[in-house]
């Protein structure tokens, strides 16, 4: 009877967790998604480029395309700046996450960006309160 409700406690903790997770993450993803409409047709500084950055990657953060090119955020860097003031080719910007696994150093979120119709693997890391992200691998 005890390690019935101990399982079904860890159970139910782990699923408050995902459920917390999704929550935050999501969050983020449409922070991402409102900065980009925001920034359409502004003029914006690197330094608000650098600091969106700052605030939601992390310092090692990469990129890998689908042939497994990986690139960092100094290899696109200056592009991200160059088109920042472009409007997004969609008025929606909503990432629903499709799929959401946790690990012990994390977790990984699958979703897809209407504006190119890709999908992405995203790791997200937790430091301290926040999620950072630290992978974004195109599927």
């Amino acid at each position: 009877m005890l390690t019935t409700l101990v399982l079904t406690a860890g159970l139910l903790l782990g699923s408050q967790a995902t459920f917390d997770a999704r929550a935050d993450l999501q969050g983020l993803y449409g922070e991402i998604a409102q900065t980009r409409v925001q920034a359409a047709g502004a003029t914006t500084a690197a330094n608000d480029i650098d600091a969106l950055h700052a605030t939601l990657f992390t310092q090692d953060w990469t990129r890998v395309d689908k042939s497994g090119h990986s690139q960092t955020w100094m290899d696109l860097r200056r592009k991200e700046i160059a088109t920042s003031s472009q409007p997004p080719a969609h008025e929606v910007l909503y990432q629903p996450i499709k799929k959401l696994s946790l690990s012990p150093d994390g977790c990984t979120a699958t979703v897809t960006v209407p504006d190119s119709g890709t999908t992405y693997e995203d790791t997200w890391v937790k430091i301290g309160e926040s999620w950072k992200m630290k992978t974004r691998r195109e599927l």
